[in-house]
């Protein structure tokens, strides 16, 4: 599903330093200008007007965009309370802290490259209702809270993984560390989300637990007929208001559900392998990697909680101030703080690790034992996160081209948008193109219409080994070409195999290993993921399911051209229906 907002607030400066923001959309009747200070009010009169959250696309001053959800103002005398409430997301603009996200509502998969950066107007929005314990009839649990210091206390509460009886004979060793080559569920880029600020409670994470296991798919046949009813999923979960699931490293669904409980599910059986109550209103987890082991994030009001098996049993709460952001575009897990742009946290062995970043930079990613920055300048900064000096590299890009737009990261890679300096035509060409991080060289590079990329998200294959942005895909090992699609909007790697949607029809598409492109029969789901056992999860609604892999699923399947593929096939993971439709449609 296309990001299509409801308003489009556009800032402009002019050569006095007065700043003006320019409010449009279908959710207003006339344009307004208003001053910058007042807009985010403003928007938020107009959500209270239509009754609704509404989607607002922000594009400041530079050129970058951002999202978010607005929801209306409750009356000071309304005694209702609201589960929704603003869940800031962003274009990757330049050079904004970058982020996977999950999918839009009804999108089924969405993996992107986002900006976790707050929203230009987000420092006005005092105005805004916040959401309070007391009113959702709830208290604080006794939790290790760290006191609240500058911005947040670094060594006062430690992340530690837990050491298990393999570890401790293991020794100096190195320890025991799980093995992920062998993950669950085959996903590319991990799915990861930006969590927003909510409140939440936790209790201790339960075990043994299995989700519930649907009796009756909701999703109708294609064809209208109900003389044969679809399989049912295997499992489901009901989301909670305004999150999203994600996959951990290890291949497990990590969801917030609508019962409040952040957990992490195995998709293939449907178990919940761990548990701990967040209450109805916490964002959407955030999952990375500690120490080779899983762990979610999630934020409430001041707060930052991590959890998972890499703090098992408890999960740890942090003090953040109100406005901070968590990203994990890179191997680790970034908070930032628009309140502290010369700074940023690092989640490490002893806590939040501060780290100082250049003044005019904006952190991206923390890679390795790095923090990566960029001031939209043809360069980049690598600070280290346990101290000494910040190097800077620069970025090589075609001759008398400029950075048009910064992508995103994805492990240690930045996808960079080049053209010509002012260019903005939308049929205009650009040079989209990979590059090292570390080193700034390019890694792969291909032409594009402008138009076509501008406002795309980037996705990425693990590794990575192939990044994706619009039509556009440039992998990154050796042996294979950068190619286009016309017409196509590439949305999530999935099992090696790149899946997107067709513009104009809305048609799922795949391209395969071979480079082959391939259009899923009318009304397919696109996967969130297929597990070891063929099983593809996906994303509907308010709603996770896993469809179990089809017992017709043939050893191999032509696709047109005379190349074959390995099971499963596309058409094997789908509804039996679908699956007809896919078999008649290739025959």
């Amino acid at each position: 599903m296309t990001f299509r907002p409801d308003l489009t607030a556009k800032i402009t400066v002019d050569d006095v330093g007065d700043a003006t923001t320019t409010i449009t959309g279908n959710a207003c009747d006339d344009e307004l200008i208003v001053d910058r200070a007042d807009a985010w009010t403003r928007i938020i009169d107009i959500a209270t007007q239509t009754g609704r959250p509404l989607l607002v696309r922000t594009v400041d001053e530079h050129g970058r965009s951002y999202r978010d959800v607005v929801t209306p103002a409750i009356p000071a005398d309304d005694e209702r309370t609201t589960s929704e409430a603003p869940r800031e997301s962003s274009d990757p603009a330049a050079p904004l802290p970058a982020r996977h996200t999950s999918p839009e509502p009804g999108m089924a998969v969405t993996t992107t490259l986002e900006s976790g950066y707050p929203s230009p107007l987000a420092e006005h929005r005092d105005a805004f209702p916040q959401p309070d314990a007391e009113d959702h009839g709830h208290t604080e649990p006794d939790l290790p809270v760290t006191p609240a210091g500058d911005w947040f206390e670094p060594e006062s509460q430690q992340f530690r993984a837990p050491m298990s009886a393999d570890d401790a004979k293991d020794g100096a060793a190195g320890g025991h560390r799980r093995d992920l080559s062998h993950r669950r569920l085959l996903v590319a880029g991990a799915g990861m989300l930006l969590c927003v600020t909510l409140a939440a409670a936790m209790l201790s994470p339960g075990r043994g637990e299995t989700v519930a296991v649907t009796k009756e798919a909701a999703e109708p046949r294609p064809d209208g007929q109900d003389d044969e009813p679809p399989e049912p999923p295997a499992w489901h979960v009901v989301l909670a208001a305004g999150t999203r699931p994600t996959i951990t490293p290890a291949g497990l669904v990590a969801a917030h559900s609508r019962a409040g409980h952040i957990q992490l599910i195995d998709p293939d059986t449907g178990s919940v392998e761990w548990r701990a109550d967040a209450g109805d209103d916490a964002s959407s987890p955030v999952a990375f990697s500690y120490d080779n082991r899983d762990a979610v994030a999630w934020q409430r009001p001041g707060q930052l909680v991590v959890g998972g098996p890499a703090t098992d049993p408890s999960p740890v709460t942090y003090r953040l101030n109100d406005g901070a952001r968590i990203s994990n575009a890179g191997t680790q897990l970034l908070v930032t703080d628009p309140g502290r742009p010369d700074q940023v946290l690092v989640v490490t062995e002893s806590g939040l690790t501060k780290v100082t970043i250049p003044d005019d930079a904006t952190a991206m990613a923390a890679v390795g034992n790095h923090v990566v920055s960029s001031n939209g300048h043809p360069k980049l900064w690598r600070s280290p996160i346990h101290g000494g000096e910040t190097d800077e590299v620069p970025l090589h890009g075609p001759a008398e081209m400029t950075p048009h737009r910064w992508a995103g990261m994805a492990g240690d890679t930045v996808t960079v948008v080049w053209a010509a300096p002012g260019s903005q035509n939308p049929d205009g060409e650009v040079i989209v193109m990979a590059h090292d991080a570390a080193t700034g060289q390019p890694l792969a590079s291909i032409g594009a219409r402008w138009g076509d990329v501008a406002e795309a998200d980037l996705t990425a294959a693990p590794g990575p080994r192939s990044v994706a942005l619009g039509p556009a895909v440039l992998p990154l090992t050796e042996g294979r070409e950068p190619l286009t699609a016309p017409g196509v909007r590439w949305v999530r790697y999935v099992n090696s195999q790149l899946w997107g949607v067709r513009r104009g029809d809305g048609r799922v598409v795949r391209l395969d290993k071979a480079g082959v492109l391939h259009v899923l029969p009318d009304g397919a789901r696109m996967p969130y993921g297929i597990t070891d056992e063929g099983a593809c999860v996906v994303v509907d609604g308010d709603t996770v399911y896993a469809l179990s892999a089809g017992s017709e699923t043939p050893d191999s399947r032509s696709s047109g051209n005379g190349s074959k593929e390995p099971p499963p096939d596309s058409s094997s993971i789908l509804p039996r229906r679908l699956r007809q439709q896919a078999e008649r449609t290739e025959r």
